[in-house]
């Protein structure tokens, strides 16, 4: 009875891998993407960059030892033994970053400017198996890398430097052109003839990505990592009090309290001021400025018409972000839109309110203290 019963348990095991086989891959990245999702929670911890370090050494690694076999300078047994697993490696490598890079880059992203970047970087990601035949091709290999390479100096030189600016993206391609030509030596010495066939397109590829990197940056469509809105709302007072708190005061959202949203429409009375009060994460020991830049639509022209562009300075290492508010007096009922941004005009969020005249304060407002 009891091999029966083993019978039947390896049967249906053996039933449910056959079925699952053929979606092994896909299976794989959605459990590595949630993984990611729960370890990688900090863009500056201290086990985030190990790992994607990590990751990033051993895709370097796959690549010198899959091109050495393929130029059959390494003849030992175990080589050949093993070799047909590293592009399973490289490819487990490649996928891991771009899954992490999605994470981190989706929580700085304004999807209204940044989408095209968010939209490669998925697409990069899911791709990964549809292009496994060609991880043994040196110029996918090195080309892809350069892409994992400079995706991360973006957002891990500023950790280290402290800052941000246009100056420390430039540092960080060039950083990532050097390291990308100190690996592409190692190939050349290494697997000679191979380097020789593909140096042309090679030099082609990583100019073009290169290029296409510097135009993405400078037109904002890379979003300003690592920089993230944890929350944002409009509020009829915000008073910071002598234990370091605010005072909120605000209309209750749709949504309320699922996500402490405040309503999208505001009821003024009595002339009271606007306030926006937003949170912004930064890495620890970063410090840069951040403008609220105070808008309302024109319903004649169809455009958004700025009228302030007021300046904090955010401090990085707060968990839930910095905290930071502007206000505006001169307001009238109108569509209004209130983004966060960098110096550079990255934009970081956003709220949108309609503001309309009351005669006497909303009844459903809320008090809170963050």
């Amino acid at each position: 009875m009891s091999n029966q019963n083993d019978y039947v348990i390896l049967y249906c095991v053996k039933s449910i891998y056959i079925k699952i086989k053929p979606h092994a891959s896909t299976l794989a990245f959605i459990a590595g993407f949630i993984w990611d999702s729960l370890m990688l929670s900090r863009i500056d911890h201290v086990f985030a960059r190990v790992m994607l370090t990590t990751y990033l050494c051993l895709a370097a690694v796959c690549i010198v030892v899959i091109n050495i076999h393929e130029s059959r300078k390494a003849g030992s047994k175990t080589t050949l033994r093993y070799d047909r697993y590293l592009p399973l490696i490289l490819q487990f490598c490649f996928g891991s970053l771009f899954s992490a890079y999605i994470i981190f880059y989706t929580q700085s992203a304004s999807l209204a400017v940044n989408w095209p970047f968010v939209v490669f970087l998925i697409f990069l990601a899911f791709s990964n198996e549809i292009f496994r035949a060609r991880y043994v091709s040196l110029i996918f290999q090195l080309c892809t890398f350069f892409v994992v390479l400079f995706s991360y100096s973006i957002f891990s030189l500023p950790i280290v430097m402290g800052r941000m600016g246009g100056d420390v993206f430039v540092l960080s391609g060039l950083w990532s052109l050097g390291a990308i030509i100190c690996l592409s030596l190692v190939v050349r010495f290494t697997a000679r003839e191979i380097f020789r066939r593909g140096i042309l397109q090679l030099v082609a590829g990583i100019s073009a990505i290169y290029t296409l990197f510097n135009l993405a940056y400078f037109t904002n469509i890379i979003p300003p990592v690592p920089l993230s809105l944890k929350e944002i709302g409009i509020y009829h007072l915000v008073a910071r009090e002598p234990d370091r708190t605010y005072k909120l005061i605000f209309e209750r959202g749709s949504w309320y309290p699922l996500f402490n949203g405040t309503s999208d429409i505001y009821h003024r009375a009595d002339n009271e001021p606007v306030y926006v009060w937003s949170s912004v994460f930064a890495p620890t020991k970063l410090a840069v400025p951040i403008f609220h830049v105070w808008s309302y639509f024109d319903e004649i022209d169809r455009v958004w018409v700025t009228t302030d562009r007021l300046e904090f300075l955010v401090v990085g290492g707060r968990e839930e972000g910095y905290r930071g508010y502007s206000f505006k007096q001169s307001v009238f009922p109108a569509r209004w839109r209130v983004v966060v941004e960098t110096a550079r005009k990255e934009r970081v969020g956003q709220v949108e309110f309609r503001l309309v005249s009351a005669k006497a304060l909303a009844e459903n407002l809320v008090t809170e203290d963050r």
